[in-house]
């Protein structure tokens, strides 16, 4: 073992006799003021290793080798990919990613974080790590690249002020899952309603589709009492939204229900207050003596030869009541109205 000074530094160099060559150990180098360790595998100091370049994959660009994710890994950062961990919930592929393993004051437990490159977008993922109970499930971390209402639990929005008023808008429309199931009449004409809107004609949407998960998603009694029903066309499940329009095409007026002698979605035919009225036959004269009701008596019109010809060859006479001819009528009841699309929110 030889000490040798180069300039201002110097290195510890030791001559290996089978290979017959010197190989420098230590070496101090004065520009840094550092000590450098070469062809050195490992560094202790009271008995512990010091880290170095590559350890836990420090200073490393594709991080530590590991061959079994599940095992329960010591700090630093690993290279994998998404496959590695398929309880993952991702759906984006095999992507690469990069596992961190953070230690902890515990020798129990532990966290790791796994940060996936998915299409250039990154998505973080963490989870606990147990020495008892193993790994555990992994949860994304809400970024803006990924938030969404079903990760918040709201509607992520973009706000806006406009004359110091705040707007919050999510995308180009706003999706209200409380809404799903609202009924009303809209001022647009059936190809133009709004997004999330549909009309309401009682028209079959697939089971599978997104409009056939929100019809299903409705509970039992809003299905059962709006007749919304899964049936079997061509081999595949359908379900329909309600209708607004009785058998014979014409469009249901709303009415307020009490929900116990009458319930949501019953239908009452069409029908108008009793009209009653009476006439006493074979009246001549003195009609306004002789009548009751929706009629009503006036001066007799006499017949040709007079009221009470002994022969009895009068004209006899009739009553015929037709409301028509002094209120306008039609083949419903109904009243001044004007004309507006029925529709269902379904949100999708």
């Amino acid at each position: 073992t030889v000490i040798r000074p180069i300039g201002d530094n110097f290195s510890f160099l030791f001559y290996d006799a089978e290979k017959k060559n010197w190989f420098t150990k230590l070496r101090y180098a004065k520009d840094g003021n550092a000590w450098k360790f070469d062809n050195i595998d490992d560094v202790t100091i009271n008995g512990k290793s010091a880290l170095k370049v590559g350890d836990y994959g420090i200073g490393g660009q594709k991080g530590a080798a590991v061959n079994n994710f599940d095992e329960r890994l010591a700090g630093g950062f690993y290279q994998c990919r998404t496959s590695n961990f398929p309880n993952l919930p991702f759906n984006g592929g095999d992507c690469t990613a990069t596992l961190l393993a953070y230690p902890s004051n515990s020798s129990y437990w532990k966290v790791e974080q796994l940060a996936v490159v998915n299409s250039k977008t990154p998505r973080i993922y963490y989870r606990t790590d147990s020495k008892d109970d193993g790994k555990q499930n992994w949860y994304e971390v809400i970024t803006t690249a990924n938030a969404s209402a079903d990760i918040v639990g709201a509607l992520p929005a973009v706000k806006t002020v406009v004359n110091n008023t705040p707007t919050y808008m999510v995308g180009s429309h706003v999706v209200f899952k409380d809404a799903i199931g609202d009924q009303r009449l809209m001022p647009f004409r059936r190809d133009e309603l709004p997004f999330g809107w549909y009309f309401r004609n009682g028209d079959n949407y697939l089971l599978s589709s997104p409009q056939g998960k929100a019809l299903n998603g409705l509970s039992a009694n809003y299905k059962n009492d709006h007749r919304i029903t899964i049936k079997t066309i061509n081999g595949q499940q359908y379900i329909n939204v309600p209708t607004a329009f009785s058998a014979d095409g014409r469009g249901f007026f709303d009415r307020a229900v009490d929900g116990a002698s009458r319930q949501v979605g019953s239908v009452e035919d069409d029908a108008i207050r009793e009209i009653w009225g009476h006439f006493d036959s074979g009246v001549v004269d003195n009609h306004t003596l002789y009548t009751r009701g929706a009629f009503q008596g006036t001066n007799a019109i006499y017949p040709q030869n007079g009221a009470f010809e002994p022969k009895k060859d009068w004209w006899a006479w009739g009553y015929d009541f037709y409301a028509s001819r002094v209120v306008p009528t039609a083949n419903e009841n109904r009243p001044l109205n004007i004309g507006m699309t029925p529709v269902i929110y379904l949100g999708v």
